[in-house]
């Protein structure tokens, strides 16, 4: 013990005795001002070792057979969602079309407020009475009692004995029925025309929901009209547009390709189209995407393989009632990058923060006696100047 206290330096550091110390209220002042400090730097430097940081690298795509989840959500503040439809086609020759699965479509306003499924059927009821006030229907006239749905039946047993059934298989479809001339259910009803009611200008229809498709490149469209196959090739039904001046001004809500991860941002969020003249309203809205794959690396949990992507905007003129060849809409072509970019979250070892720890206290510590000796100086040389009266 007696070896140890050799070793002891704090006995030739400011041990001062008790009845040889001063307190001051500039020392007091001092200290405060220092505490406080000492509080805010050390609650910013544990703010700073608790926040990750995030590293990127960057590296060779080698990533193989996995499927591509793309996340829209679009607004047509001036088209109806009778006649919107989402089709997806990719360069390995796979076409997926008319795409109800986890697309949904919402009616809303012009400034994109949700219409209530209460006013939804009050325009359906008045539309209705409009079409054939006094129409009774006559005994059904198929042996089997189940009449056809024109081709919109999501199942081989379901039956449309009415107009009104048929028009909700449309409906569910997304398809636009345009000629009930054709129809034997309205005929037999004597609804044979459409009213203003099929299509409210008022109303217009929010696209939302994910697709999922194989990782390579292609297009998604997001178009008024109908889209089938015939003889192995896609064709479109452009007769939506008939008789109506539609505008394709739209708002992206948001596109993604895969799940968010901490600090992402998506370029297309929030952006908007509007049209500013006559001639702009149908045309092909094409955004040009190179989708980055990334993945994520939590500092507590599995990574998160997902994309980032940069974009590019090109608008065309077509107008299919005055000439036009291309198919307006919405189109969003997309290729893959063979750049992989990998964040990693990481932080500050404990060591490193209690190291910081230390210099905060002890160099606040050490200015701080500085700064009070010096205080403490100068005002006890002015009081002894204004005790010889030459302070002045």
């Amino acid at each position: 013990m007696r070896e140890l206290r050799s070793f002891d330096c704090f006995s030739r550091m400011m041990k001062v005795p008790e009845d040889l110390r001063t307190q001051s209220s500039t020392g007091g002042l001092v200290s405060m001002i220092s505490l406080l400090v000492i509080s805010c730097l050390f609650l910013s430097e544990l703010l700073s070792y608790l926040t990750p940081e995030r590293t990127t690298s960057l590296s060779v795509d080698a990533g193989r057979d996995e499927l591509l989840r793309i996340h829209l959500d679009v607004d047509f503040p001036f088209v109806n969602c009778e006649i919107m439809g989402v089709d997806a086609l990719d360069v390995g020759g796979t076409a997926q079309l008319e795409i109800t699965n986890h697309m949904f479509k919402t009616p809303i306003d012009h400034k994109g407020r949700p219409i209530s499924s209460a006013d939804r059927t009050r325009l359906a009821r008045h539309a209705a009475k409009q079409s054939a006030p006094n129409a009774v229907p006559s005994p059904s006239p198929w042996k089997n009692g189940c009449g056809s749905c024109m081709g919109a039946q999501l199942a081989a047993d379901q039956c449309c004995n009415t107009c009104a059934e048929v028009k909700a298989a449309y409906e569910k479809r997304g398809w636009l029925l345009v000629d009930l001339k054709h129809v034997p259910q309205c005929v037999r009803e004597g609804i044979t025309t459409i009213t203003a009611g099929e299509y409210d200008p008022e109303r217009g229809c929010n696209v939302h929901g994910f697709i999922e498709i194989s990782k390579v490149a292609g297009r998604i469209h997001v178009t008024p009209g109908h889209s089938f196959e015939f003889h192995g090739r896609t064709l479109h039904d452009l007769s939506a547009l008939r008789d109506h001046q539609l505008d394709l001004s739209h708002k992206i809500r948001k596109l993604s390709f895969g799940d968010p991860y901490p600090g992402q941002t998506n370029p297309l969020d929030g952006a908007e189209k509007h049209a500013t003249t006559e001639d702009d309203k149908l045309g092909q809205h094409e955004y040009f995407i190179r989708i980055v794959p990334t993945t994520y690396k939590y500092l507590f949990s599995s990574p998160l393989r997902t994309n980032q992507y940069s974009q590019s905007y090109f608008f065309r003129r077509s107008d299919p009632n005055k000439g036009g060849q291309l198919i307006p809409g919405l189109f969003l072509s997309y290729d893959l990058s063979p750049i992989h970019v990998e964040v990693a979250e990481s932080r500050k070892s404990f060591f490193h923060f209690v190291v910081q720890l230390c210099a905060i206290i002890g160099g606040v510590f050490t200015v701080s006696s500085m700064l009070s000796t010096f205080m403490d100086d100068v005002v006890l040389r002015a009081m002894r100047k204004s005790q010889t009266g030459k302070l002045m």
